[in-house]
């Protein structure tokens, strides 16, 4: 009555090429992950090298203030390059509050990359 068929080549086709498509998505995948983190990683990087040229300029003004080279109003530039970044940091000595003139200058920096 009924008849039954023997024909499963098909069917392990069909399983191989569904296993390659995962393999393939999983690889894409991973790699994509990979691409992210050297990213990330390298914007890291560049933040924390602004960071440790932002204090660096802040003292330096702070020095320049006490020595009496920098006085208020002045701008003390910076550009340097590291690892082929430039780094363009400003440190403006802003002027003693008119509200509390006892109050020392005001040190007002940037960094841009």
């Amino acid at each position: 009555m009924f008849k039954q068929l023997n024909n499963e080549r098909g069917l392990v086709f069909v399983v191989i090429m569904m296993v390659v498509i995962v393999m393939i998505t999983l690889t894409l995948s991973l790699i994509s992950i990979n691409i992210s983190q050297v990213n990330l990683t390298e914007k890291e990087a560049q933040r924390m090298q602004a960071d440790l040229i932002g204090p660096a300029l802040l003292s330096l003004a702070f020095t320049g203030m006490q020595s009496g080279i920098n006085s208020t109003g002045d701008t003390i530039t910076l550009s340097d390059t590291i690892d082929g970044i430039t780094y363009n940091a400003q440190v403006e000595i802003l002027p003693p509050s008119l509200v509390d003139p006892m109050k020392p200058s005001l040190l007002n920096a940037t960094v841009d990359f």
